[in-house]
């Protein structure tokens, strides 16, 4: 994943282009409760630029917060597998 704090934006920039070029599958989870993330329309900005991201089961995963994988680590292993 790009750097999130941009030192060099013209990198960060050149990372992104990259990764909008994958065409396989992407699934995006969120978590509801992020201090950084939650109600910014990240979770569409991030199924918008990748093409693997279409008709994907995206969701957002309740009661948790930045690091959702461990706050909801089941829920979040359902959503992937299934």
């Amino acid at each position: 994943m790009p750097e999130i704090v941009a030192t060099e934006l013209d990198q960060v920039n050149a990372d992104w282009e990259k990764l909008k070029q994958w065409s396989k599958p992407v699934l995006t989870l969120f978590s509801d409760k992020d201090p950084f993330l939650a109600d910014r329309d990240y979770d569409e900005k991030f199924q918008q630029n990748f093409s693997g991201a279409k008709h994907q089961p995206h969701t957002t995963i309740k009661n948790a917060s930045h690091f959702l994988q461990e706050d909801q680590s089941e829920q979040l292993a359902d959503k992937v597998i299934h």
